[in-house]
């Protein structure tokens, strides 16, 4: 004979008085931290930058394309956004660091650097789109241009002499506008920012012709602590004469691991070894990331080495 199961109640769980203040206290101080980390850089991740303020300089890892940010105190440039298959891949990069991006900068209409902007804006808030004169009938160039109209962001095309700046942040447009070629390569916005005293030069896909012309037209004006190499190390671009002229603390090449272009080229890396400039590649290290006093990894094996 089955016996009668008897309904058990199930036991309240009761929370104590200092498992509630401990709750209170936590929320508290993430509210603090949230509020506190979002005003020094924009969002809340952990980053350096809340510890000893420098800005941060990274090369978004896009494959066989190029994807520069910025950021400081809170403020962001993009600088391209690699080709439409990495579209998501640096527009949520964006997200996390800089979810509000003051500057939007596309060097040239090539896919490798744009293919990937109409993902940016969908995902991410910007002030403002940068484009040069130059327009191309590519499906991307004009799902961009449409998208920014539709989210009532203004465009800006890039002139003689433009400087755009934010609070901690100067991102100067040399002028390269007097260049008349029918390579795109060759009309790269060519950008020089500057952030936390440190300068880093952003050249697109500029080949020997547009490098030979910022020389004869601004060469005082290329030193810079960093520069983000053209065209991804191809033999075309980086000229012995130019790199001089640079003279970069560190170079960093972003390209595609085994791309089929044989990006970078040997002689590049080579001229830039000469030249005693550190390399980075993003095809070895995925995204490059870049500040002033190095990175946590870094600043940790510095401090072990000082206490041993």
């Amino acid at each position: 004979m089955a016996k009668n199961k008897k309904n058990r109640r199930k036991k309240k769980t009761k929370i104590s008085p200092a498992g509630i203040a401990v709750t209170i206290l936590c929320a508290m101080f993430f509210t603090v931290y949230a509020v506190y980390a979002y005003q020094q850089t924009g969002t809340i991740v952990p980053t350096m930058e809340l510890i000893d303020g420098h800005a941060n300089f990274r090369f978004i890892d896009v494959g066989q394309g190029d994807c520069t940010l910025i950021t400081h105190h809170g403020e962001g440039i993009l600088i391209d956004a690699g080709p439409g298959s990495s579209g998501r891949k640096a527009a949520e990069a964006a997200a996390v660091y800089s979810p509000t991006l003051d500057y939007f900068i596309i060097t040239h209409p090539h896919e490798d650097h744009m293919g990937g902007a109409e993902e940016v804006l969908k995902r991410v808030k910007v002030g403002c789109l940068v484009l040069t004169a130059d327009r191309t009938d590519e499906e991307f160039y004009g799902d961009t241009v449409r998208l920014a109209d539709r989210l009532g962001i203004p465009i800006l095309y890039a002139e003689d002499g433009m400087t755009l700046t934010t609070e901690h942040i100067t991102a100067e447009i040399f002028d390269t506008f007097g260049l008349e070629s029918d390579n795109l390569n060759n009309r790269s916005m060519i950008v020089k920012i500057t952030a936390d005293d440190t300068t880093l030069l952003v050249t697109g896909d500029a080949e020997s012709e547009e490098e030979e012309y910022l020389l004869d037209k601004c060469r005082e004006q290329l030193d810079a602590d960093l520069l983000k190499a053209a065209h991804h190390g191809s033999s075309t671009s980086s000229g012995e004469e130019f790199l001089a002229a640079v003279s970069p603390d560190i170079a960093v090449i972003s390209c595609g691991r085994n791309n089929s272009y044989g990006h970078p080229a040997s002689a590049v890396v080579n001229r830039l070894k000469n030249l005693g400039a550190e390399i980075r590649r993003t095809d070895f290290e995925g995204t490059v990331l870049i500040r002033k006093g190095g990175s946590l990894a870094e600043r940790i094996r510095a401090w072990i080495d000082r206490a041993a």
